[in-house]
């Protein structure tokens, strides 16, 4: 074997195996010189972990982009008059202001040409709302006060519309229809919410503005005046957000706050969307004797993609109480273990070629010397 045929069968072994790990890995210098440049792919980049990107966490609002995972997502299109930009919508310069650059970039000689068309637009990312989701926990028949904190982040002013979706339409009221907020400004936007019963309702705040919404997902659920148990239920990062089919492992806790007693207590897990669509619910009886905390597992087959609330009810005779948690059913992410076997096998191939290919070439050179020595002496 040639020892020029055997650097390029190694070569564009390498190649192929490498092109298993990301496309369009390897490519010639863009400087013009004879080097390889070797750019890192998506799947490359996230070998141990890929936690895949959101339109809203790129801060993109038109157009299609890779979520950092091997997936492409789409975050819309842009109305009429605005024009895609960077993943922005930005507004169009005016018809009036396009002739007018193009008549005074026109004809022959004369003074400067047209100078171009400076553009301000109001961006997604302008709008900063703290906190992003809401949960509530309110006494039966008591008005509760909740505030939400908005601040313009952008050079514009924004005029802000705000309305309640959901099972919460009718339940919790905004103290602020329409609001205008300067650039650098901050506000609060409050709300008040009455449960007249036991009852866990799910709902968004919608903020609009310009072309984009922002949406607040808001739980709320009623306990009654005189319930014996401070309960809650917690979910660990692991599962805050889970991709479909996934197991979530949550936590569920009683306190008795009054006299110890044992109690017989009726407990209701529930899982829902936001629109206020029940996906899952089942209830059981147990006895709780000053303290209780234990451990449940829930499937999230059959779950869509999207935010859910799971709450948990607690009952006995005359008394009750809610509470939840909230967490998100995400895109699959990539198997990365698998590309991690893929390449680390196609290197060891690649080495154990390289290895045969030396070792075939130093046969071969052995073999030539001898054969020069035993012609040379006839």
């Amino acid at each position: 074997m040639k020892r020029t045929d055997a650097f390029w069968m190694v070569l564009l072994f390498f190649i192929a195996t490498i092109s298993v790990a990301s496309a369009d890995v390897i490519s010639k210098n863009s400087g013009g010189s004879g080097q390889m440049a070797i750019t890192y792919g998506e799947n490359f980049e996230g070998f141990f972990s890929c936690v895949p990107q959101t339109c809203s966490s790129l801060g993109y609002t038109c157009d299609s982009w890779s979520n950092s995972c091997g997936a492409t997502i789409s975050c819309g299109t842009c109305s009429s008059g605005f024009t895609c930009t960077s993943g922005t919508c930005v507004a169009n310069p005016s018809s009036g202001d396009s002739e007018e650059e193009s008549s005074s970039g026109g004809g022959g000689g004369g003074g400067g040409g047209g100078g171009s068309v400076a553009t301000t637009a109001i961006r997604q990312g302008d709008l900063f709302v703290n906190p992003e989701e809401v949960v509530i926990s309110v006494v039966e028949g008591v008005e509760e006060y909740r505030e939400i904190t908005l601040k313009n982040n952008g050079q514009l002013s924004l005029p802000l519309t705000t309305s309640v979706e959901g099972e919460l339409k009718d339940i919790l009221l905004l103290n602020k229809e329409r609001i205008m907020l300067p650039p650098g400004v901050e506000t609060t936007l409050g709300m008040i919410v009455t449960l007249k019963e036991k009852e866990l309702l799910t709902g968004k705040i919608i903020i609009a503005y310009s072309i984009f919404t922002r949406e607040v997902p808001v739980v709320v659920g009623s306990k009654s005046e005189n319930f014996l148990f401070d309960i809650s239920v917690y979910l660990s990062e692991e599962f805050k957000q889970v991709n479909p089919g996934d197991k979530v492992i949550a936590q569920f806790n009683l306190l008795e706050v009054g006299a110890n007693e044992k109690v017989d207590v009726a407990a209701t897990y529930i899982i829902k969307d936001f629109q206020g669509q029940n996906h899952y619910e089942e209830s059981e009886t147990f006895f709780v004797d000053g303290e209780k905390s234990y451990s449940k597992e829930f499937l999230t087959d059959g779950l869509p993609v999207g935010k859910y609330a799971l709450g948990y009810e607690i009952a006995y005779p005359g008394a009750f109480a809610t509470s939840s948690v909230t967490f998100d059913v995400i895109e699959p992410k990539a198997k990365s273990f698998l590309i991690i076997a893929i390449i680390l096998f196609s290197m060891t191939a690649v080495i154990i070629l390289v290895i045969w290919v030396v070792k075939s070439m130093r046969n071969q050179t052995k073999y030539r010397s001898r054969k020069k020595r035993v012609y040379g002496k006839i």
